[in-house]
């Protein structure tokens, strides 16, 4: 950075009160709850901002003032050190903090048709929904319509190539910044003052070759107009070829799953359900199998229609086995799902005046995905005629001597194709702003952003339902002697289909049943600000700070989706269109103020408050608020601790949609079988803002006698009432059958035999999610000659996860699987630099648990989950400086003694062995780097 034209440009900033450069001293004040510190930087942080000459913003608040801190925890990620950690990407990076819980990444979306290949943060374990993320402290527009992540930010589509910081503030945070902030908010910094060039490259590779990674970043800035002006323009490339299949690794080859035990009754002392490795499933096979009690019962059909007795194995129950034929989809589903982006951003400041600036900024991001997620399979198994054009002729003559005119025959149709997800998002997005300052404090700001999504959505090959009932229903044509579908007179495009082995389909019978699932979505959204702030009077303490301000946003959702997932014609999916929007009008004030300084038994105690009034065009309005406090006694001792109310607005897809498809294995309480049954859920108008009353206490503790150590406790609680959610199926099926609620089972539909086919649902504000824990970080950094060493521990004990539907209430804290947290998490780092070689050691813990809290000594074989400590190499070194140049190499060896996951079993037709939100499922992975600024 030239300091000749930096320098007038500097003070002219300071003067203005630049918003982002407040922002980025601000994590001198956030240092207490650093996540990935490198201690030379904070120090280097610090120092700058006890100099008393900058004013500070951090996201905790809305406040800007030298020396505050505000008395919500907050995390501060530094994208410099990401490398140091082995994270690949700065998502995963962040992921790693152990207040988050990763269950939507594009290690965890497998076999999802709606998240294949996307990164959405979720604080806390309860739901992504509810962390707000901002980009430079505004808001990004929502990535997704889906029901589980509407609303929300793929961190994807935010571009990276210039991300200075991430903040993390861990606790209610809505009367500061709005809806969605109920477990916290994510805000990723962009470095608008950059000087120079600056190229990377980055790539990784799994120890088993798999799972390559590739990422190209540049960015570029310089000063114009004599320093008045600055432009900053970043792009970046990323590439990961994912692992395609679970059974690349041991543990994913041995086909484990949870069933239920076909031998269980409530007296006889067998588990419920049994947790296996080598199951398959009893009731399909990949060339067909015949399900039909009687003389055709489990013959199955090979290659080119060869039949053969169907081996079954033991624990043989309606849908599962153990060992014996069959196949476990869950071998062949993604473990890493392969995905791209690409994206470009550029950011152009001038002062137009001494005290106002001008500012403009656009970017553009694009996240690709394409996954192969699941071969198409019967629901129901297929009717197959006596007539049937493909029959062999031994099961015929067998039909024919016995009497039968038809049977049922269960098929994964993996010689069809599998059904490929297909996801492209893309997201423009604009900014101008004005800042500037009048008097001697206060300072001013006005922005409008504009942010537009456009995602596609496609699963490619998806099946046809009612095609592939008029193609199977197949018979010689008597006049041509071929075999032409029964319907052809009213199905005139209609091709038979041959399911007799594996291999069998035609090419024509493959194209005329399948089909391309496609949604278009466009979801735009406009905002627009204005912000002061200052300090109006002064108290016998120091001066009393304020912060106000008017938005308003306005978001918008059209989603168009092809006419036969309109008509429920495919087999999975079946996204309807959706069109709707809604305004918010909204005021804030945020106070400081100091109560006591330099005091006797009070070196510093001041209140911060704020307040908040929100308006929607839905109908609904609501009062957030929040009142914290901070208390230094004598040096070396913080205590804080804030209270607030904080909410969540239902989004476009909880107030509009029309319906969803999605499929589950459940139990029948009236004869314990476990059908797979579909499920419609539809949005509400209705539906009223979540509201959570959230509260944290804490402690900082400094002691002089140990200098560089720093240790922080915090306690949180939220507890959310009117949570927006659907009832499980299971609960419906529960309520309607054991409890007696009428209207509940008119939401059941049954099939001709009484079993159970599908089951209705809605959003409704019937939840509540409780959540209680504690955060805890120490920091310790010291010199050894001209050498550094220092040390970060961080750890999150979940005490409570608590969700209730309004009847029951479970608590999913120390749970392995699905929506439950574990006890204990936690991550160290331990870096040594000595020179231009910096070395880090790192180690991430999950705690133990149990598969599922709610189980009892007979409800499953197994119920415990070991934990697992992962362990983490790292290394960087400056290779050179030139005259204007510099260079950086680094690695990192993740996972680095190999640990495999423990396994977590599942009740999914196409099931993960572990729970990849929690545990590395890649193994051992190397990742090398190249940093070189001009």
């Amino acid at each position: 950075m030239g300091q000749t034209v930096m320098q007038p440009r500097a003070r002219q900033r300071v003067r203005a009160g630049i918003w982002q450069r407040g922002r980025r001293l601000a994590a001198k004040a956030a240092l207490l709850s650093a996540a990935f510190p490198m201690m030379p930087v904070q120090a280097a942080l610090t120092q700058e901002a006890d100099s008393g000459n900058e004013d500070i913003v951090v996201t905790a608040s809305r406040i800007m003032r030298s020396g505050f801190t505000a008395p919500t925890p907050t995390t501060m990620l530094d994208v410099d050190n990401i490398a140091l950690q082995g994270a690949s990407t700065l998502a995963e990076a962040v992921n790693q903090i152990p207040s988050f819980l990763p269950n939507t990444t594009p290690a965890t979306g497998g076999n999802s048709t709606a998240t294949s290949g996307a990164n959405f943060l979720n604080l806390r374990g309860i739901g992504a929904p509810r962390t707000l993320v901002l980009v430079n402290g505004r808001r990004f527009v929502p990535s997704a319509t889906q029901s589980t992540i509407a609303g929300t930010v793929d961190v994807n589509l935010i571009p990276q190539g210039l991300i200075d910081r991430v903040e993390v503030v861990t606790g209610g945070a809505s009367a500061a910044w709005g809806s969605d902030a109920v477990a916290g908010v994510v805000n990723f910094i962009l470095d608008r003052e950059k000087t120079g060039l600056e190229l990377g490259l980055q790539a990784g590779i799994s120890s088993r070759g798999d799972n390559a990674e590739t990422q190209i970043t540049a960015s570029w800035g310089t000063d114009i107009a004599d320093g008045r002006g600055h432009f900053v323009v970043s792009g970046e490339y990323f590439d990961s070829r994912g692992i395609l299949d679970q059974q690349d690794r041991k543990w994913g080859a041995e086909g484990w799953q949870v069933f239920v035990n076909p031998l269980y009754t409530p007296t006889n002392g067998e588990p419920a359900r049994i947790l296996s490795r080598d199951v398959h499933q009893s009731n399909r096979t990949e060339g067909g199998l015949i399900v039909t009690a009687g003389p055709l019962r489990f013959l199955q059909f090979g290659p080119g229609g060869t039949v053969s007795p169907f081996t079954t194995g033991s624990s043989l129950g309606s849908t599962y086995m153990v060992g014996g034929d069959g196949i476990n989809q869950g071998k062949y589903i993604s473990l890493v799902t392969p995905h791209r982006r690409r994206s470009v951003y550029a950011m152009f400041d001038y002062d137009i005046a001494d005290n106002v600036r001008l500012s403009l900024e656009g970017s553009y991001a694009r996240s690709r995905s394409t996954n192969a997620t699941t071969a198409s399979f019967t629901l129901s198994p297929y009717t197959i005629s006596q007539q049937n054009a493909f029959l062999p002729d031994s099961v015929r003559s067998t039909m024919e001597t016995n009497g039968i005119t038809q049977f049922q025959m269960g098929r994964i149709n993996t010689d069809i194709g599998y059904i490929t997800t297909d996801l492209d998002g893309e997201v423009y997005r604009a900014v101008a702003s004005l800042d500037g300052n009048f008097g001697d404090t206060w300072r001013w700001s006005a922005y409008y952003t504009y942010g537009e999504t456009r995602r596609t959505d496609r699963s490619l090959g998806n099946l046809v339902n009612a095609r592939m009932t008029a193609a199977i229903d197949s018979i010689i044509d008597p006049l041509t002697e071929q075999p032409v579908c029964r319907s052809l007179a009213t199905n005139p495009g209609c091709v038979p289909i041959n399911l007799f082995g594996y291999g069998s389909p035609s090419a024509a019978a493959i194209d005329y049943v399948t089909e391309d699932q496609v949604v278009e979505s466009k979801i735009r959204q406009h905002a627009a600000a204005l912000d002061f702030s200052g300090e109006p009077f002064s108290t016998w303490a120091g001066p009393v700070s304020l912060a106000f301000g008017l938005e308003y946003r306005r978001e918008s959702v059209k989603s168009v989706a092809d006419a036969i997932s309109q008509a429920n014609g495919f087999m999975i999916g079946n996204p309807k269109s959706l069109a709707g929007h809604y305004d918010v009008k909204e005021a804030y004030a945020e106070a400081v103020v100091p109560l006591l300084s330099d005091a006797p038994l009070a070196e510093l105690l001041e209140l911060n408050g704020a307040l908040r009034y929100t308006d929607y065009s839905t109908g609904a309005s609501v009062t957030t608020w929040k009142i914290g406090g901070t208390y230094v006694p004598t040096k070396g001792i913080k205590l804080r601790g804030t209270l607030s109310r904080d909410i969540r607005a239902a989004n476009l897809t909880e107030l509009f949609s029309v319906s969803g498809l999605s499929f589950a294995n459940i139990r029948d309480p009236r004869d314990g079988s476990s059908p797979f049954v579909s499920s419609l859920s539809a949005g509400n108008p209705g539906l009223a803002p979540e509201k959570a009353d959230t509260w944290t206490a804490g402690v900082v503790l400094e002691p002089a006698m140990l200098p560089g150590l720093r240790l922080s406790v915090d306690y949180y609680d939220i507890d959310i009432s009117g949570a927006i959610g659907t009832l499980t199926t299971q609960n419906i099926i529960d309520r309607c059958f054991t409890g007696g609620n009428a209207q509940l089972c008119d939401l059941i539909e049954l099939n001709p035999d009484d079993s159970i086919r599908h089951v209705n649902n809605f959003f409704v504000n019937i939840q509540t999610v409780q959540t209680r824990g504690v955060d805890a970080e120490l920091a310790y950094r010291t010199a050894i000659g001209s050498d550094t060493l220092s040390l970060r521990v961080l750890a999150t004990y979940g005490a409570d996860l608590i969700t209730g539907d309004g009847i029951t209430s479970v608590d999913r804290a120390g749970q392995a699987q699905g929506t439950g947290v574990p006890h204990w998490t936690g991550m160290a780092n331990l870096v040594y630099t000595t020179g231009p070689l910096s070395l880090g050691l790192s180690g991430r813990y999950v705690g133990g648990g149990v598969f599922d809290v709610t189980f009892g000594p007979n409800d499953i074989n197994d119920n415990d989950i070991s934990s697992r400590f992962y362990l983490n190499l790292s290394a960087s070194y400056e290779i050179g400086e030139g005259d204007g140049w510099k260079m950086e190499l680094y690695g990192s060896v993740k996972n680095l003694l190999d640990k495999d996951p423990p396994i977590v079993g599942s009740t999914f037709q196409a099931p993960f062995a572990t729970n990849g939100a929690l545990y590395d499922m890649v193994g051992r992975y190397f990742t090398v780097g190249a940093r070189m600024k001009f």
